[in-house]
């Protein structure tokens, strides 16, 4: 991480980080369904409250979930086309190509190493590794 080289302020600029991050995830207003605008921290949560309660509800319901509800709020709408791709097996090259793209840096796997330590020795270890993530998507359950 760049804020390793930074020495003796490596926890200031973590923190800072840690903070800036948190920041651009906080949600300070909400619109609800009369188009009012909510800026106070307590309604805010309020009215996020009340959108759950009444899409989710305190029971099970047996009853589905009109779509059309939650659309308004979609950004993004997968199209069918898109859908079909994603459901469809995931293939040993998009593995080598997914693992190729991740940075070096990045947290380590539940082995303790990232994947700086196995791009070079993809060679030896490729198709070992391959197997285990293809053999995840496909049972569902990761191997130890």
């Amino acid at each position: 991480m760049q804020c390793m080289k930074a020495g003796d302020q490596c926890p200031y600029v973590f923190f800072c980080k840690i903070d800036a991050r948190r920041a651009s995830k906080r949600v300070l207003q909400i619109i609800d369904d009369d188009g009012t605008t909510h800026m106070d921290p307590i309604e805010v949560i309020s009215e996020f409250m009340s959108i759950y309660q009444r899409v989710l509800g305190s029971e099970r319901r047996d009853q589905f979930l009109d779509l059309r509800f939650l659309r308004q709020w979609a950004r993004y709408i997968i199209t069918k086309e898109d859908s079909n791709t994603l459901l469809m097996p995931v293939t040993g090259s998009e593995v080598k190509m997914a693992f190729f793209n991740t940075i070096e840096d990045k947290s380590p796997g539940p082995d303790g190493f990232s994947s700086s330590l196995y791009k070079p020795a993809w060679p030896v270890v490729g198709e070992e590794i391959m197997s285990a993530i293809l053999k995840f998507f496909n049972i569902g359950k990761l191997l130890k």
